[in-house]
């Protein structure tokens, strides 16, 4: 009920001139979109904030495209943010992470549409070629029709039966701790397989088409001869606190890899799972990181911070009045926050 008056009012304000009013006013605003992985197989509906499908996504860029957006880079639009010369509804297109997805499903979409666009690109997984496993995993059980479940992995600490009828979430928890803290790469890969057949699944065809990976070396590198703008976000998915050495750690572990896979330096970043601490901005300052986008809702004014920019946050169970909505300013001009989608790689 609630989503269906929701919609009803955004419709019914639409219709007197509400969203071209509030266009209007924040004409003065860059519009920063954010979005994640292009689901592969029933992705967008394991989880819609982090992955679109490509048909959403078309509809998406399409719409930008024929509303007569001022689609405009990266760089470009931090310039209008530094200098204040901001008109005309700036609009940037971001896209976290760098999954599979993204290059085979939203590459298409965005050279076909001649739309500019930053991938910020986590490298550990790129390196090794396996499946992001904490998302993995957790899709196996989203995926899992089973109440009960015998891990058969060789490891006596972690095998065993379990119950899925009380608390699924514990369980997979228990897993994921485990392979945390005792298994390398290639064992939670193996992790993963054991996982799937305990869930009564069958692990070929749930992570098929490499649907939970990150784009490896040659991907990267063909995406950037495409156009599309390689940019940073962390070499393991997380940005420590309290210690600049180990932050400088994984941004330049990050850097290098993706510098001398795209051939271009790499100046913007991304915070993983838009989480900062007060600290990250000025140390980041430090390292010649020209920008750093959040998940935070909101439009970006003249003068903002360059280290903690707001972004639009686009998601498969958006409508396409919602998505509408949030780029003419509706959310940002009566003070709304969106959610943000918690994860780690």
């Amino acid at each position: 009920m609630r989503r269906a008056l929701k919609l009803a009012l955004l419709f019914a304000f639409r219709l007197v001139g509400g969203f071209f009013f509030c266009r209007l006013i924040t004409s003065d605003k860059v519009r920063i979109l954010c979005y994640h992985g292009i689901s592969i197989g029933d992705q967008h509906d394991f989880e819609p904030i982090l992955f679109m499908r490509q048909e959403t996504f078309q509809r998406r860029m399409e719409f930008i495209r024929r509303r007569g957006c001022q689609i405009v880079t990266l760089s470009d639009g931090v310039a209008m943010i530094e200098t204040g010369d901001i008109r005309g509804c700036p609009t940037v297109v971001t896209i976290d992470d760098g999954w599979k997805g993204t290059f085979t499903r939203a590459v298409p979409v965005l050279t076909r549409l001649s739309i500019p666009a930053t991938v910020y690109i986590t490298t550990y997984y790129s390196e090794r070629r396996t499946d992001v496993f904490n998302v993995a995993l957790r899709y196996l059980f989203w995926k899992s029709k089973c109440l009960a479940a015998t891990l058969k992995f060789g490891d006596p600490r972690i095998d065993g039966p379990y119950d899925l009828t009380q608390d699924r979430a514990a369980v997979a928890n228990r897993w994921l701790d485990f392979a945390e803290h005792h298994l390398d790469c290639l064992d939670r890969q193996r992790f993963l397989e054991a996982a799937a057949q305990a869930l009564g699944l069958d692990a070929s065809g749930a992570l098929a088409d490499e649907r939970f990976r990150i784009m490896d070396r040659s991907e990267v590198s063909s995406a950037a001869e495409q156009g599309l703008d390689i940019e940073l976000h962390t070499h393991r998915h997380r940005l420590p606190r309290g210690a600049f050495a180990e932050m400088q750690t994984e941004i330049e572990d990050n850097r290098r890899l993706l510098e001398a896979w795209s051939g271009r330096r790499c100046l913007h970043f991304c915070y993983p799972s838009g989480q900062y601490a007060p600290e990250h901005p000025m140390w980041l300052k430090e390292m010649g990181v020209r920008s750093a986008t959040t998940c935070d809702s909101g439009l970006c004014a003249s003068g903002a911070n360059l280290f903690v920019l707001p972004r639009i946050l686009d998601r498969e169970n958006w409508t396409m009045l919602e998505f509408e909505a949030a780029l003419c300013g509706v959310d940002a001009v009566f003070g709304r926050q969106t959610e943000v989608p918690q994860y780690a790689l």
